[in-house]
């Protein structure tokens, strides 16, 4: 019915929007905490622990929406949400686009699982270029005082 695919869509949407939401402030802060440190092999530690915190907060908003989609929608998704751990499960083999093919989805859930698919391409790439870019700027001199 067309007000399950207007709530699959709202379902995508406020995930979407969350996840970047909490990615650029997670990110942020990520940058503020860097500052604060004087170890530049702690820095990277603390830069890809919060990436990885940021991910799995990302893949359990997406599983709350897995999880409202399985509880409202009359039509099949694909498989069946037993649990909220059934939901974390499909977010992370989505988000990360591992896709081992034990799950796949239909109907209402092509929606969200190419959404979530294509978010978390996105957001992992920027937590790449930013990881990089935090690198490049902390072990710099390092770099340039081994060739001298």
């Amino acid at each position: 019915p067309m007000s399950e695919l207007v709530l699959s869509l709202l379902v995508s949407l406020a995930a979407i929007l969350i996840c970047v939401g909490v990615h650029f402030e997670g990110l942020l802060f990520a940058s503020w905490v860097v500052k604060q440190i004087a170890y530049r092999r702690l820095r990277v530690a603390v830069v890809v622990t919060i990436a990885i915190l940021l991910h799995l907060v990302e893949i359990v908003i997406f599983a709350v929406g897995w999880w409202t989609i399985a509880r409202s929608a009359s039509e099949e998704i694909g498989f069946e949400v037993r649990t909220f751990a059934d939901a974390v499960y499909f977010s992370v083999i989505t988000y990360t686009t591992v896709g081992y093919g034990d799950i796949v989805p239909v109907g209402l859930g092509r929606m969200l699982a190419g959404i979530e698919a294509l978010i978390g391409l996105v957001l992992i790439a920027w937590t790449a270029s930013f990881t990089f870019y935090e690198m490049q700027r902390y072990w710099g001199p390092v770099t340039e005082r081994r060739h001298h």
